[in-house]
């Protein structure tokens, strides 16, 4: 990677890192996953990260909080919920995987 390209990917890790707010790693993995399997349940999503449906819940209304996300009820399936990125949520997975390009 060029100098260039290192800085940018510096930059990118910083910004998201700044965006997470000093958050676990599991903050992270669960962004990635909104964000390549968008709508996915938070049930996958536990069973894809090991987390508890109530800590992927309280990662989930972290972003919504945050403006990253949103979470909505799986129709026809009132007890799972499901979460997509926001504008602003893709917009910043996309500056860093940029940066990481």
């Amino acid at each position: 990677m060029s100098p260039q390209g290192s800085v940018g990917l510096l930059s990118a890790l910083a910004r998201l890192r700044d965006t997470l707010d000093q958050k676990p790693l599991q903050y992270a993995h669960v962004l990635v996953l909104v964000a390549n399997l968008d709508g996915i349940s938070f049930k996958k999503v536990g069973v894809l990260t090991d987390l508890s449906k109530s800590t992927v819940s309280r990662i989930v209304d972290w972003f919504v909080e945050q403006g990253l996300m949103t979470a909505y009820e799986i129709p026809g399936d009132r007890r799972n919920k499901a979460a997509s990125l926001t504008q602003k949520g893709r917009e910043i997975v996309e500056k860093a995987s940029k940066a990481c390009r």
